[in-house]
Formats: C-alpha cells, structure tokens, sequence
C-alpha cells in the first residue's frame, strides 16, 4: 500500500472513531467532552500533517508496540495514526481505565487494511520499537521487561502557564480551554498558572469562563481519591489567597512557594511572581519534568529552553502533528538510526 493510500486509509479510520459515542470509552469524561477532545484529536491529523511526519529519512522498524497511559484516552492516537501511514505494523497496549476505546482504534484501523491491532495482556512479544508512556516506574518496567526492544521512554511530565498581567479575553479563553480538555488530565494539562499582574482578578476572569463552560461541556467522573487533597489545596487558597467557584469550575490563588505540579479537576491554581527570573527559579528543581509552557508573552530563552514545547493557551492540550513529544520526533525517533535530536 502507498504512502498516499495509507494517508487516505487512516483519514477514513478516524472518521469511524468519530462517529462513535466516546464518552463511554473515555476514562469518565462527560460525552460533550469527550466528543471535543477526541474530535480536536484527529483535526491535527490531517493529510497534510501525516505526510510531513512521514518525510523522516531512515529505516523504518518492522513493527512498532504502544503502551498508552491512564489520563489522556486519545493520547495513543497520534503514534497509531502516524506509524499506520509510514505501513508500520502497530501492536497497541490500552490504558487499563480505557481499553474500549483502545479496542474501538484497533477495529477502525484494522477495518481500513492498516496493521494496527489490540495487545490483550502485558505480553507485548519482541517488538523492534515500544512507544512507553506512564510513570517513570512504569516505564522503567517496560524497559527492563523487553531487553530485545528499542523503547522510546516517555516518562511522567507536566505543563504550566505564564501569561501576562493583563491578559486580553482570546488568553482567558485558551486558558479555559486547556483546563476543560480531559478535565485538566495529562502532562499537557496546566498543573498551575503563572503572572506577573494580579492574580485575584485572573482567577476572577478564569473562573466565570470555566463556570460558561461546564454548562455545554459538563465536567466528568472525579476519582474519590481526589477529594481530600482537593478540599487540603482549597483550604490553603482560603488561608493564603483566595478560593473562587466549587468544584468543576474553580479558581485558586495560592503563594508561589506552595506550587505543587499536580492538576486537580478543573481547577485554575494561579501564582503571582515577580517577574521571569523568579518563575525560572521556581522551576528549576523541576526542570527534568517540564513539557508544555502555555504563554502569551515573549518569553526569554532561559526559560523557554526549560520546556519541550511553547504555544499559546488554548493549544497546550491540542499539539499540532508533525511534533516532538517530549523531545522524540512522532516518526523520526522509531527509525533506524535513532534519532537524537534535542527537545524544541
């Protein structure tokens, strides 16, 4: 099958995923949401993307495993998509909180012609190359478990926001958007937002957006094991800061020294700083962690150099294809040689 064919073939294979009702496949997203995500999901993939992160030089592997992660149910449809179109035969291990909707990516790629199947325990095989993603521990397992494979390691990160101190509606929007998307699940997801103006009146702003929001676009399932560290962070803002909305849209303001790079469900947690040296400083102790930097300003490079990718809010949890994930090149890292390029 050609390049072009299979480009066609994966187009049709993400129009079967789209038809589906998702929600229930989705790790407790809401149906709305669901639809939304998995929908801006496959808009990135389009032909002309795929056959950009296809002009990769070098041979490429006889076939390819992805181990996807709890937390993003779409997250394994890029590697899929774009390994399907290079005709490499794709081995696909589910999240176990969404393996229906692993199963449903198996069934439209298959139905295509694409060699694209389901792993139905942990028994991977001898993959030349696994795509791992998780915690580092959990990829650490998957190295040590496949001696014989190539694992491109995509461990545990997270993504912040900085914006400035004014931010015009475009910026609050984006930072809604980014919050709602997979209820603020994934090393995309802004674990807590930066500025240099006042942080009690972008909590304001942020939380009536999140507030329109959940009306169209309800929030999902919340693991109960979220609830006391929801209400302890809570009660820090109401001491320290201040704490607007209730739970599904929420806006905190907490000191800088109390970040924490954890994401609670649609929950904005703003802190104010002085200026870019002093986020730089923050962050540093973190910096082997950091992916996505979402900011509307002119960031200098000693701080854009710490994260793997720099957008606007709104386009965090939407990242265009071709990419690099955490520093690896969609296709470039699984060819032969290895690509070793640095994070851009």
């Amino acid at each position: 099958m050609a390049s072009d064919t299979r480009i066609e073939a994966v187009q049709r294979a993400l129009a079967r995923l789209q038809e589906l009702d998702v929600g229930p496949l989705s790790e407790g997203l809401s149906s709305p949401n669901a639809a939304r995500c998995l929908a801006a999901a496959c808009a990135v993939l389009h032909p002309e993307a795929l056959a950009m992160a296809l002009d990769r030089p070098g041979r490429r592997p006889r076939d390819l495993a992805v181990v996807a992660a709890p937390g993003v149910f779409t997250a394994p449809l890029e590697w899929v998509a774009v390994s399907a179109a290079a005709g490499i035969p794709v081995c696909l291990k589910a999240s176990r909180r969404a393996p229906r909707f692993g199963a449903a990516i198996a069934t439209a790629f298959s139905a295509e012609g694409l060699e694209v199947r389901l792993a139905h325990s942990h028994d991977l095989g001898a993959p030349e190359v696994i795509v791992a993603m998780g915690s580092d521990e959990g990829v650490a397992s998957v190295v040590a478990t496949h001696p014989a494979s190539r694992v491109v390691a995509l461990g545990h990160r997270f993504s912040l926001a900085h914006v400035s101190a004014d931010p015009d509606a475009t910026v609050i929007a984006g930072l809604a958007a980014d919050l709602v998307a997979y209820d603020t699940r994934g090393c995309m997801a802004p674990v807590a937002i930066f500025t240099t103006g006042a942080a009690s009146d972008l909590a304001a702003r942020l939380q009536a957006r999140l507030a329109v929001l959940a009306a169209s676009v309800p929030i999902g399932e919340v693991d109960p094991a979220l609830g006391p560290r929801w209400r302890h962070r809570q009660a820090l803002a109401r001491v320290h800061g201040r704490a607007l909305g209730a739970q599904g849209a929420s806006a905190w303001v907490v000191p800088p020294e109390h970040f924490t790079p954890e994401a609670l469900p649609r929950t904005a947690v703003i802190h104010e700083v002085w200026d870019d040296r002093h986020l730089g400083s923050l962050l540093v102790r973190w910096r082997p962690w950091l992916s996505t930097l979402g900011t509307d300003r002119a960031v200098p490079s000693a701080l854009s150099c710490m994260f793997g990718r720099v957008c606007r809010p709104g386009e965090m949890q939407q990242p265009p294809v071709p990419r690099r994930h955490d520093g690896h090149d969609l296709l470039g890292c699984v060819l032969d040689p290895v690509w070793t390029g640095a994070p851009a």
